[in-house]
């Protein structure tokens, strides 16, 4: 409610210098009459700009800024949702909100500092008369009006400033347990795919894929057996129930080269499939490993020619450098001819001009790569050259005749050998006493020793045999030894009569792949590469699979790959950790060792063979070939068990996760949730602020233009009342926004002009506002007559 008016008005006001003041100015001899009529009061009048947009550039843009932040929110506190009750919630929130409350108040000072600087000089340049008025109360309340509107518009998104609790996004949280496996995490397996050759459940990794397949029911065959033959397969690896996802088919290899082993360093090659270092390193390993299984470690005989410096040392030359392949190819050969010269070598039955090597290179996944060497080896034609003789069922008489023509044939007595799906034979009859050496299907693994300055693999201390372990034992690389054999040939026929049967192999060849390679790795931050943060102890490095289902990935850390578990080489390969190892031998009444595998599917021809079964041939030999034959116990190539296996063993302590987008929380066992507690202004309120910003530069974008050509009207209606409002500086004519200039008159023209901030009042005239006729002079006349005249000062009645 506005407060009631004084009846007395200003009509009258005596200012006066102090004696001390000096004029400034010369008489400026200006024609009165035509600079200042119809002016009640000679005075001028400018409007000091330069402040007002200086308060206005600071008050806006710190107005401004201030609410940009606080629309966005300030976090105050985060909490874990576990960590506080609702209680402790909401006590916390109106702590917060009487601090906010007295930041309110706090920030609505300056407001009306920034409206007090532009207001008034709007509405006395823009709104002259409402700006200039006289007390009116309608006057009045239009002013307070507009002063309450634009002070609640600028301030409307400070009041609303409040206190929120926001729920954060639930953060995946990497701890150890989600980087290794302690369960089974995946419902169910692939089913098999036996039309597929690439499959891996198609080799000797089959039982580790799927679940055995039952014993056949008694049947096929049904001579009785004299003895049980066990079979069995090991693997050095857990078997995870996420296994058949991970390589399911045999990947193309991203380059390979293959050659005869006879072409070593006599064919030009153009590019190699890895740089001629690994390659060296390769096919050292290899010659090494292959030689040592080969090789009888318990005969005093088991001498070895292999020498590592046979190999060129070639380092960092590039994979086509076609001098440098060459010089490394004909050291490769010289060095494979001196292992295979010994007298005492097992290789005499070995094809040389046929056997063939193969050096290929795969990227498995994201920082894991596979180097490999793989030899192709034939054995000799005559190797599988032998005639039996019969008595009733019961072979008589074996001989193992020299072969005189391109023709080689290979006899089986079916009651001792056969069953419904193949044969199973002793070659040249070994007896299982005589054999040093376990040719079965296996993988194995061995550790790489490096060089810990530079990290390169150290190959004498790798191959050297001696107990000790490596110095500095490779944490990110693995050997891996694969062998896998099988007999081929032209034809396979069979012979039933009433009481026997014979299978006749013609021109069969049995065939070793032996594979040596490199596993190598590099891991990686695996919280980053899922969007989580890193809640395990240490780092959350490691590796990761991508599965054959939708996102799924095998992720394994660091600190969880198992190798620990690698043993350095040996001279003994029985020695060698196993990743597989098929037990599918037979050994007869006689002691004779049976562990080559033959499958019709093997030979070009068929000649009367339909699976010998009934009484041409025993039950429980019968079983053994049906077992290794629907549980794959046996590996025809080595290439892909190796890697596949090693794989296998370096993930066994993994875990399932998916990495898909947006990221599948529930993958993850541990989630952090968190809780904002957030000091915030409702975006409405706070563009209703930027609206208040917007008023007040337009306001002194107005004056700024405006103002110099609105300050003759303003001298026109100033008043004695005016004038005593800026001496007493008064909010609407504040000396900092508004210059006074009195003018002394000389007659008809102006003398000095004087700056009214020089001044102070001496007296005042008042007249009553409805009673005309009073007038109340502070003080008297004749005491400001008095007082006047006596002084030094210059008297100026307004």
């Amino acid at each position: 409610m506005a407060l009631p008016l004084s009846p007395l008005s200003i009509s009258r006001i005596s200012v006066s210098q102090p004696s001390s003041y000096e004029a400034e100015f010369a008489p400026k001899q200006t024609p009165y009459h035509e600079s200042l009529q119809p002016n009640p009061i000679p005075i001028l009048i400018r409007i000091k700009k330069a402040p007002m947009l200086t308060v206005m550039a600071i008050g806006v843009v710190g107005v401004s800024g201030s609410m940009y932040v606080l629309s966005k929110g300030i976090t105050l506190s985060s909490h874990r949702n576990w960590s506080m009750t609702a209680d402790d919630q909401s006590s916390l929130v109106q702590d917060y909100n009487a601090l906010a409350g007295g930041l309110v108040a706090l920030l609505i000072k300056p407001l009306e500092v920034l409206i007090g600087f532009v207001l008034p000089v709007a509405l006395v340049c823009l709104a002259t008369d409402l700006g200039l008025h006289n007390g009116s109360t309608k006057s009045r309340m239009i002013i307070a009006m507009l002063n309450m509107m634009l002070l609640w518009i600028l301030s409307v998104g400070f009041t609303s400033l409040n206190i929120q609790l926001e729920q954060r996004d639930t953060t995946r949280v990497l701890e150890d347990d989600d980087l290794r496996g302690l369960t089974a995490n995946i419902s169910a397996g692939k089913s098999a795919n036996s039309t597929n050759e690439l499959a891996s459940f198609n080799t000797i990794l089959h039982n580790a894929l799927m679940s055995p397949q039952p014993r056949r029911i008694p049947g096929s065959c049904t001579r009785p057996s004299p003895r049980r033959i066990p079979v069995s397969v090991e693997y050095g690896f857990k078997i995870n129930n996420w296994l058949p996802y991970m390589v399911a088919t045999a990947p193309s290899a991203t380059a390979k080269l293959h050659m005869n082993l006879s072409e070593l360093g006599s064919s030009p090659v153009n590019t190699f499939p890895m740089a001629l270092g690994a390659a060296r390193d390769v096919f050292t390993y290899g010659l090494r490993l292959t030689d040592t299984f080969f090789r009888d470690a318990a005969s005093s005989a088991n001498l070895s020619n292999f020498k590592l410096e046979d190999i060129d040392g070639i380092e960092a030359k590039t994979q086509s450098d076609e001098a440098a392949i060459a010089s490394l190819l004909k050291s490769m050969k010289q060095a494979t001819s001196r292992v295979m010269a010994l007298p005492s070598s097992p290789y005499s039955d070995v094809d040389v001009n046929e056997t063939s090597i193969e050096f290929s290179h795969f990227e498995l996944a994201s920082g894991i790569m596979f180097e490999a060497v793989t030899l192709s080896v034939p054995l000799v034609k005559d190797y599988l050259s032998r005639q039996i003789a019969l008595v009733d069922d019961t072979t008589a008489r074996v001989w193992y005749p020299k072969s005189t023509n391109d023709s080689v044939e290979f006899q089986i007595n079916t009651k001792e050998e056969c069953g419904s799906t193949g044969c199973i034979i002793s070659p040249r009859n070994r007896m299982a006493t005589d054999s040093g050496v376990d040719f079965s299907s296996q993988v194995r693994a061995l550790a790489i020793c490096r060089d810990k300055a530079t990290g390169a693999d150290n190959l004498e201390e790798t191959l050297s045999d001696d107990a000790t372990a490596c110095a500095e034992p490779s944490n990110s690389s693995l050997l891996v030894f694969s062998v896998g054999k099988k007999i081929v040939g032209e034809e396979i026929a069979v012979q039933l009569n009433d009481t026997a049967g014979v299978v006749t192999l013609k021109n069969a060849r049995k065939m070793f792949s032996v594979t040596v390679g490199r596993l190598s790795w590099k891991t990686t931050d695996l919280a980053k590469q899922f969007g989580a943060t890193c809640g395990a102890s240490g780092s959350c490095d490691g590796l990761r699979f991508p599965l054959d289902f939708d996102a799924g990935h095998v992720v394994v850390g660091a600190k969880f790959l198992p190798l620990a578990k690698l043993l350095k080489y040996s001279s003994v390969s029985a020695m060698w950790p196993s990743l597989a190892l098929a037990s599918a031998d037979e050994i007869d009444m006689n002691y004779t060792l049976k562990g080559d595998v033959i499958f019709p599917r093997n030979f070009n021809r068929s000649s009367g063979w339909k699976g010998i079964e009934g009484r041409y041939c025993e039950v429980e030999r019968g079983h053994l070939l049906d077992m290794i034959d629907s549980n794959h116990l046996y590996s025809e190539e080595s290439l892909q068990p190796a890697y596949t296996s090693a794989l296998f063993w370096l993930f066994q302590n993994g875990v399932v996760r998916e990495l898909s987008h947006p990221p599948v929380r529930s993958t993850f066992l541990t989630h952090s949730s968190w809780t904002d507690i957030v000091l915030k202004v409702p975006q409405q309120t706070a563009v209703l602020t930027y609206v208040g910003c917007g008023i007040v530069v337009v306001l002194s974008a107005l004056v700024t233009v405006c103002g110099k050509s609105r300050e003759a009207s303003i001298e026109r209606r100033f008043t004695a009342a005016h004038l005593a409002s800026m001496l007493s500086d008064h909010p609407r004519l504040p000396k900092t926004l508004f210059q006074c200039d009195l003018l002394q008159l000389e007659g008809d023209h102006i003398g000095n002009s004087e700056r009214l901030n020089d001044f102070e009042v001496a007296g005042l005239l008042l007249r009553h506002r409805s009673k005309r006729s009073i007038v109340v002079s502070v003080p008297k006349p004749a005491s400001l007559v008095s007082s006047s005249s006596s002084s030094s000062s210059s008297s100026y009645p307004i």
